[in-house]
């Protein structure tokens, strides 16, 4: 990974009435607990976790418990709140994410040189924020609906959204530098923002070398749509590329496309997939890079992830949680019948993530039978079995910082926090222009 140094920033600023700086939704009256997760899926605290943070489970006003994602309001599920009391058997549920890299596009210039969102450059943890309101109102929670099939004929499939990456984090395998200046040359210098083809990728792959990768699909409805493949690459060096694309069955592959692109710049093959091409419920795809010309020595590239979308039998089979993903239905109302299910499972919309909606579902055997509203675009349901545990909710605070009080702001490392103080101090004193400094 490109090395990053910390510099002292001196910026003189104005402060406009309407600007946004991102801690809208902080009452800095109220406390702040903070829920680190790891991955998607449905997540429950309990009252020992919150005993274990310091959470004031005897004064709180159940009701009023409220959760924040990145800035906005979350619905939750809070069991037994009717009391306004966090007994011992109560719990809260929430539907969440872990980190991708939705906010790391801020660190590109410009913020389209980012290659890809599906993984973060730093930390694969997110942050979610528990607090209660002081005002006596209730929090957002989680919505919930149920009818009746009403002869409503079953979706056949959903469309899954089959993601397989070839980033290997751990050991900063496939992390690509990005360009190099002057542009096309081997050897150089590079900006010191992120720029365009720096970020996670697979590993380095060379010229004239087949590289395939065989795809597992499950449950197939063959009677569907065709599916559509996508095939994430990246130039890993200062030459033009030619990349060919390749799938089918192991003993029979046609050329989807030959993939031409330059330096190290990012390029998404986007095809489709026929059912031909699946034998035995696995298809494979392969890439094989030619070089601009057959004299060009190498050509250096790599496969970020590939991602399939298929037409699947709705089948919950053995697994914990499940995305299923709706295609729009004209009537409004999607009737749903999964196979494989349990009294357990819950079924969600999280179409929508901030209003997360539980939809009520009749289990008849190991079928479980829905109908889905708002079904006239695409949905995107969640089915779980069990929610997954919380770890290491600890409270936190927050700094309450006008930025209308200071007219010289110092942005330094932790590290440095003595020597910046030193320069404020000057700053601040007549020799320095007696500033009003702020130093973060």
């Amino acid at each position: 990974m490109k090395k990053r140094n910390f510099l002292f920033l001196f910026l003189l600023f104005g402060v406009s009435a309407q600007a946004q700086y991102g801690n809208e939704w902080i009452n800095y009256n109220q406390s702040y607990f903070r829920v680190p997760v790891l991955q998607k899926g449905l997540y429950r605290l309990t009252t020992d976790d919150l005993k274990r943070a310091g959470f004031p489970l005897t004064t709180t006003d159940a009701t009023t418990l409220q959760l924040f994602f990145r800035g906005q309001e979350q619905a939750i599920f809070v069991a037994g709140e009717t009391d306004k009391r966090l007994d011992n058997e109560d719990f809260i549920e929430f539907y969440g994410e872990g980190n991708d890299g939705t906010q790391d596009s801020l660190l590109y210039i410009p913020n389209s040189a980012q290659p890809h969102k599906i993984y973060n450059l730093y930390s694969d943890t997110t942050a979610y924020f528990l607090t209660w309101r002081l005002d006596g109102k209730a929090g957002k929670r989680v919505g919930f609906y149920q009818e009746t099939s009403q002869n409503l004929a079953p979706e056949a499939y959903h469309l899954e959204n089959l993601l397989i990456s070839n980033i290997k984090s751990s050991n900063y395998e496939g992390m690509s530098e990005g360009l190099i200046y002057p542009v096309g040359s081997s050897a150089g210098t590079q900006m010191s923002y992120y720029d365009y083809g720096e970020g996670w990728s697979g590993p380095e792959w060379n010229k004239n070398k087949n590289y395939a990768r065989e795809i597992t699909l499950e449950n197939v409805f063959f009677n569907g749509p065709a599916p559509r493949l996508e095939v994430h690459l990246m130039g890993r060096d200062h030459r033009k590329h030619r990349v060919e694309v390749m799938a089918g069955t192991s003993t029979r592959q046609r050329t989807l496309e030959t993939a031409t692109f330059e330096q190290f710049y990012p390029y998404l093959s986007k095809q489709e997939i026929l059912f031909s091409d699946i034998s035995n419920n696995k298809l494979f795809v392969s890439t094989t890079s030619r070089g601009e010309t057959p004299e060009q020595p190498d050509d250096t590239y790599s496969v970020t992830y590939y991602r399939l979308i298929y037409p699947q039998k709705f089948d919950f089979q053995t697994i914990t949680q499940k995305y299923f993903y709706l295609k729009p239905n004209p009537n409004n109302r999607s009737a749903l019948e999964i196979q494989n299910a349990t009294a357990e499972a819950r079924l969600y919309d999280v179409t929508d993530k901030n209003n997360v909606i539980r939809i009520g579902a009749s289990l008849e055997n190991s079928t479980l039978k829905a109908v889905v509203r708002n079904s006239n675009t695409s949905r995107t349901l969640f089915l779980s079995r069990a929610p997954l545990p919380v770890l290491g909710v600890e409270r936190v605070g927050f700094r309450n910082i006008d930025p209308a009080k200071a007219n010289y702001l110092l942005i330094t490392h932790r590290n440095l926090v003595k020597s910046a103080k030193t320069y404020a101090d000057y700053r601040a004193s007549a020799a320095g222009g007696r500033y009003d400094t702020l130093t973060v």
